[in-house]
């Protein structure tokens, strides 16, 4: 009856310590979230939510990604009339102001020099950003970061698509 107990105590002290190493090795791995759609009705309903995106918005890709303790960040672009796209981009922005009300205002200011697309996030597990072609990006504005944890937005103005990129 003593073997028995020691192997049922042996067998449970297994199991707490596999389950702490699988919770260790789950919270460590990235949580990517990729939407897209070609309309905003498409996205919402796929998403289940519309990320704040303006409904005028289509030809949408939104990633995000959650890594345990060591991160998040969100990938986005969309089409929309250029007012709807700065719109949402002083909303984003407005959304990591360290102090609320104490904020400079956030100022547009033209894209100069030749941008380059991020390759990739893998920290995030975010591997193909192809699709995120800021390089194309003729005539466009940006929005100035006054501290890190703001994100890069690009907006081109031309063709009425905007580009967002955010890391924590």
């Amino acid at each position: 009856m003593r073997w028995l107990r020691r192997a049922g105590l042996c067998a449970a002290a297994l199991v707490g310590v596999l389950i702490i190493i699988w919770c260790g090795v789950m919270f460590s791995r990235p949580y990517v979230r990729d939407f897209s759609g070609r309309t905003y009705d498409e996205v919402v309903a796929v998403a289940g939510g519309d990320f704040g995106l303006p409904r005028s918005a289509s030809n949408i890709r939104f990633v995000a990604s959650s890594v345990g303790l060591g991160g998040r960040a969100h990938v986005v672009k969309f089409t929309a009339p250029v007012e709807d796209c700065r719109n949402y981009a002083l909303a984003d922005f407005r959304c990591y102001d360290t102090q609320q009300g104490s904020n400079p205002a956030a100022e547009f200011t033209p894209v100069t020099g030749r941008l380059c697309r991020p390759t990739s996030f893998g920290e995030y597990g975010v591997r193909d950003l192809r699709w995120f072609d800021i390089e194309t990006i003729e005539e466009g504005i940006t929005l100035e970061r006054d501290h890190t944890h703001r994100p890069f937005t690009w907006i081109d103005t031309r063709r009425g698509i905007l580009y967002s990129l955010w890391t924590d």
